[in-house]
């Protein structure tokens, strides 16, 4: 007798398999240097724990028969929801992350505006060889 499994092995394997694929695809382009490194490390720990779902849900889905082998189904149902937890802890601390570099790219952009006004402020007050100071400092 065959088990009652809910999705053909045949067809869930080779889904799993393009699944891993597509994560190792992503897991490289981590690797870009534009890449901050906050942003590498975070992503590529939820991506792994990506990766160490995937045959669990080949085994939940196409494996372990819930009308033979309650304790092994339900074990590896509870593994896919704990994975499931991890991820999306992992995405609201990527969200913090994210938040986080956002706020500090707006301060470094402002403090270099603010430079270049500052800048700009000196070579207009500060008088130049062919234009001799008056009294009140202006040209």
């Amino acid at each position: 007798m065959l088990a009652t499994v809910h999705v053909n092995p045949a067809m869930a394997a080779p889904l799993g398999a393009a699944a891993v694929g597509a994560l190792l695809w992503y897991w490289a382009r981590l690797g870009r240097p534009v890449v901050p490194a906050s942003r590498r490390s975070i992503r590529r720990f939820v991506t792994a724990m990506m990766i160490l779902t995937v045959p669990l849900l080949v085994l939940g889905a196409s494996v372990h028969d819930p009308e033979v082998n309650h304790r092994s189904y339900i074990l590896t149902w509870m593994g896919v929801l704990v994975m499931i937890a991890v991820i999306v802890l992992g995405a609201l601390i990527d969200v913090v992350n994210n938040l986080r570099l956002y706020q500090q790219m707006v301060h470094d952009e402002i403090t270099e505006s603010l430079r270049r006004i500052a800048e700009a402020e000196r070579r207009q007050h500060t008088p130049g060889p062919e234009a001799p100071a008056t009294e009140n400092g202006l040209p």
